[in-house]
């Protein structure tokens, strides 16, 4: 009952990725690509993914392998790490078909992770910026029955919290700023899953902003379930104000059917 844990990175310095991104905010003209917009910090890159991959190894010594997702990058991670296999770097041509590469949003990315080759059915994932700051045990995001089943450790926060702000923000723009694409994301996937899978709001729940809990089985279901919605959003390219949660879709999902 290993647990993997995958990492999402990019290095926004990179010319190469500077380049596509450009390339898909002039088509888009959405406005987080622009440079004035100063949303490029989320891009940048300082090493930490070093330091976050040795907590791992440090105090999450159970975990198996440990995936690095990127776009045609190479993290600044230990090279035995890498000569050993125990970190394994994975490139969006191996799980992002072209038709949605290149991938800039993260709601986008994360859909996309269950693909990764290997992978175990239950597994973990990280920001390249979390740290993990002390032993921490594999029955904090799983346990399992007497039957051998296994059922995830979800933190969750209500998805109809966003729903509201998002609701009020576009019924009065003028008195609230508008709702931000990560507000928009978990308003718009609600919404769906209220309509499409009849789940009620007050069932409907987001991940808390901590290492995430996900299940392949229930992915792979919500591809078949939600195919034509996830391929709308998936043809976005960038964070936009169409965008779906995927860590909504998942977790509540998961509730409802395990």
């Amino acid at each position: 009952m290993t647990m993997d844990m995958v990492f999402t990175y990019v290095n926004g310095a990179d010319p190469a990725h500077v380049a596509k991104r450009s390339a898909i905010g002039a088509v888009s003209g959405h406005w987080m690509q622009s440079p004035a917009s100063g949303r490029g910090i989320w891009y940048n890159d300082v090493g930490e993914i070093l330091f976050s991959v040795r907590s791992v190894l440090k105090y999450m010594p159970w975990i198996g392998t440990i995936f690095i997702v990127t776009d045609e990058q190479v993290p600044p991670v230990d090279r035995e790490l890498l000569d050993s296999g125990r970190v394994r770097i994975i490139d969006h041509r191996e799980i992002i078909p072209a038709e949605f590469r290149p991938a800039f949003a993260s709601t986008i990315i994360e859909s996309f992770l269950h693909r990764i080759p290997g992978l175990s059915e239950i597994y973990l994932y990280n920001n390249d910026d979390f740290m993990h700051g002390s032993p921490i045990a594999p029955d904090e995001f799983r346990y399992v029955l007497p039957d051998g089943s296994q059922r995830l450790r979800l933190r969750t926060v209500p998805g109809i919290l966003r729903h509201l702000i998002r609701t009020l923000s576009d019924w009065s723009p003028r008195a609230l700023p508008r709702a931000n694409p990560y507000t928009a994301g978990i308003s718009n996937a609600g919404g769906l899953l209220h309509r499409r899978c009849g789940l009620p709001w007050n069932s409907i729940v987001s991940p808390r902003h901590v290492t995430q809990t996900y299940r392949i089985s229930t992915a792979k279901r919500i591809e078949t379930v939600l195919a034509v919605e996830l391929q709308a959003a998936r043809e976005r390219h960038i964070r936009n104000h169409g965008q779906l949660s995927w860590g909504t879709l998942a977790y509540s999902l998961e509730c409802h059917w395990n």
